[in-house]
């Protein structure tokens, strides 16, 4: 197994839910794998607070200085979560902000 200085870095997005908790478990024998979580308490090792929704949280993002990003983050999957509008802007709009901040990373 490569040492974790060698290890190419991926940031894991909505590390919490069930795709993302299964992926990470997944990754990080192979890689240095950073989660992420919505809460700004964040204590854990190699967890970042960031928030879709959260314009000060996206520079959390770019200090981790991934190799990778892996989104799992989707509004609309709990039942509770209805609002169309809602769900557009989350999963498109703020994703295409996503993308751009990856494009800088590059």
């Amino acid at each position: 197994m490569p040492s974790l200085q060698n290890k190419k870095r991926i940031l894991v997005l909505g590390s919490s839910g069930f795709v993302g908790k299964n992926l990470v478990e997944l990754l990080i024998n192979f890689y240095d794998v950073v989660t992420s979580s919505r809460k700004p308490e964040t204590k854990a090792r190699n967890e970042i607070f960031f928030d879709l929704e959260n314009d000060y949280s996206w520079v959390n993002v770019l200090n981790c200085q991934p190799d990778c990003i892996i989104n799992c983050i989707g509004y609309g999957v709990v039942r509770l979560q209805k609002d169309t509008e809602r769900m557009f802007e989350i999963n498109y709009f703020k994703l295409l902000t996503l993308q751009t901040c990856n494009a800088i990373l590059l």
